[in-house]
């Protein structure tokens, strides 16, 4: 299995003590099989045949509430038709939210709103140490103003050749895959690569810190799903949804329009002016809620912290939220699971109604517990600290000072959540720590050293 968020999710039933040995007992089963493309779902039939000659749940409940992991570009719709019919019932976990035919793709629609669950990409080890481990939303991360608009960096054209802005429409060497990306990447390159404060490329030797210095940061679908969406949002950089009829991570359960842009294909020429509409109130209350959102986007109870967090809100945890409210409240929009559960409510928020009054409590916290920013530890009052620095060799010297731990230095816990710490996450998981992955954390706080002193297995993963 090549992409671990199937293995992230395994790996956290255990210590999240979710696992029961009675299927009487049980709210949901597990079907542990592995779906990665087309020609897994067959597999399916042998499966099931096999869990019906052994247990009676699968029969009693007609399927439902059985749910797989599909790890596919495009999910549920890599398996054939034959397999979708033959278990109308079961949930299916995947990346892929597209809950309509997209003709010009080719795409089929996959994805069941409040019967299957678009989860996140868990991200491999690489992209933890090269990328999220500089994340922004770290408390001792500087917080210079973002002066720029939008970024993109990655594949525009379908059939990877370069865009040449000389052709017309769409602008790559050859029509061969036109509906990559739906469209998106090609369309954004065609009208705003130029514009003033607009970053849109194939490659970026500056990436990680154009992603704490933009705005908005592109993210589309590609093949299939998209990365990007919880990539740039747990770097900061609000994410911009260009995807017509395709569900983000954990949408509709969670609020995307609280930390992101949702652009329609048709308004892509006009993007600027609908980001430019966004004014500065707004936009730092969206800057509030994404500290929230990407917890729940990444699943830091497996691959450990990136901004302090503990885990109680992360992908694995609101996975478990969203197969709880799907049973108790069969057949309700999970657009409407916030609404009429207050539990679920206050996980989405992180303990609190909103994801951003989390992000705004979290930075007074933070201001008592970080009284001297880490920037004036290292060029004191002397120099202005601003972007022309960080680019010549300040985050360099900002992570080596980071890596020295001041003194009476705490690792901060997140806000208790009230009848949450009683009876969800907190009761299963005894208020653990995780260890950090971050470069802005103290060294002796960091997996790889925790890891190597046998401290702690939670969140271990060697650099």
């Amino acid at each position: 299995m090549d992409r671990e968020a199937h293995w992230a999710l395994w790996q956290q039933m255990l210590p999240a003590r979710v696992l029961v040995a009675d299927g009487d007992e049980a709210d949901w089963f597990f079907i542990p099989v592995k779906l990665r493309n087309s020609g897994d779902g067959p597999k399916l039939f042998k499966i099931i045949n096999y869990i019906q000659k052994l247990w009676p749940w699968y029969d009693r409940l007609q399927g439902h509430r059985h749910f797989v992991i599909h790890m596919g570009d495009s999910g549920r719709g890599e398996v054939s038709e034959d397999v979708r019919q033959a278990f109308p019932n079961m949930t299916w976990l995947h990346h892929w939210g597209l809950y309509d035919d997209y003709p010009y793709s080719g795409w089929k629609a996959a994805h069941r709103p409040g019967k299957d669950v678009v989860i996140p990409v868990a991200f491999k080890t690489k992209v933890v140490k090269d990328l999220l481990s500089y994340s922004p939303l770290h408390p001792r991360a500087p917080h210079l103003h973002r002066d720029r608009a939008l970024l993109f960096a990655g594949r525009v054209c379908g059939d990877y050749s370069p865009p040449d802005i000389s052709k017309p429409w769409p602008h790559c060497k050859t029509n061969k895959s036109i509906g990559y990306s739906q469209g998106a990447r090609q369309m954004v390159h065609f009208y705003h690569h130029n514009r003033t404060g607009y970053k849109v490329v194939t490659a970026d030797h500056t990436y990680v810190l154009d992603l704490m210095r933009y705005r908005w940061c592109l993210a589309p679908s590609g093949g299939g799903h998209g990365h990007r969406q919880t990539l740039t949002a747990a770097m900061g950089c609000l994410p911009v949804v260009v995807s017509d009829q395709v569900m983000q991570p954990f949408e509709p359960e969670m609020d995307w329009a609280a930390f992101s842009m949702r652009v329609a294909q048709s308004d892509v020429p006009g993007m600027h002016n609908t980001l430019d509409a966004v004014g500065d109130v707004a936009y730092d209350r969206m800057q509030a809620a994404v500290q929230c959102a990407a917890q729940h986007l990444l699943y830091s109870s497996s691959h450990g912290a990136v901004m302090q967090e503990d885990g109680r809100w992360d992908a694995f945890e609101t996975v478990m939220e969203i197969l709880r409210m799907q049973q108790l409240y069969p057949g309700l929009d999970p657009g409407q699971y916030s609404n009429r559960d207050e539990r679920f409510r206050l996980f989405m928020g992180c303990g609190h109604e909103h994801m951003a009054d989390h992000g705004y409590e979290q930075r007074h916290a933070w201001k008592d517990k970080y009284p001297v920013p880490l920037e004036e530890h290292v060029y004191g009052n002397q120099r202005s600290f601003d972007w022309d620095v960080m680019y010549e060799g300040g985050l360099a010297a900002l992570i080596k000072r980071a890596g020295r731990e001041p003194e009476g230095l705490r690792i901060a816990r997140g806000p208790q959540g009230g009848d949450l710490e009683r009876e969800g996450v907190e009761g299963r998981r005894g208020g653990l720590q995780l260890c950090s992955v971050s470069r802005w954390d103290v060294t002796t706080k960091r997996c790889e050293i925790r890891c190597k002193k046998a401290i702690s297995s939670r969140g271990c993963r060697s650099w």
